[in-house]
């Protein structure tokens, strides 16, 4: 529990340790200390999670940062806002203008659409 400050990842790297030795037992050679090479696999898993961990944060830091410059402010929410409902106002008078006939012939193909 030296290793690390979250007894829980520390469990978890133990257990990983062991699965991997358990995988590789065949291909395993007799170490000269057994307790130094566990002890050394084990900070090696843990440091490979912290580095794992650091990078992750860092491209979520990146990307968060990407988003917020792509988010838009109320001001342009609403005029996107206002340029939709005069589409749909533009929309509703050129299907005013239609003939009954023509009006049905759009609508049923709007639908089938």
């Amino acid at each position: 529990m030296h290793f690390g400050t979250n007894e829980e990842v520390v469990k978890d790297a133990i257990q990983k340790l062991f699965l991997r030795l358990w995988k590789k037992r065949k291909k395993l050679g007799s170490p000269h200390s057994i307790d130094g090479y566990l002890y050394v696999s084990l900070r090696r898993i843990l440091l490979r999670k912290a580095e794992r961990n650091t990078s992750r944060k860092h491209r979520n830091a990146d990307f968060l940062v990407g988003e917020i410059g792509k988010m838009l402010t109320i001001e342009e929410l609403i005029i996107l806002q206002e340029e939709k409902d005069h589409r749909k106002e533009l929309f509703r008078e050129a299907l005013q203008s239609l003939s009954p006939e023509q009006r049905k012939r759009c609508c049923c193909a709007l639908t089938a659409a």
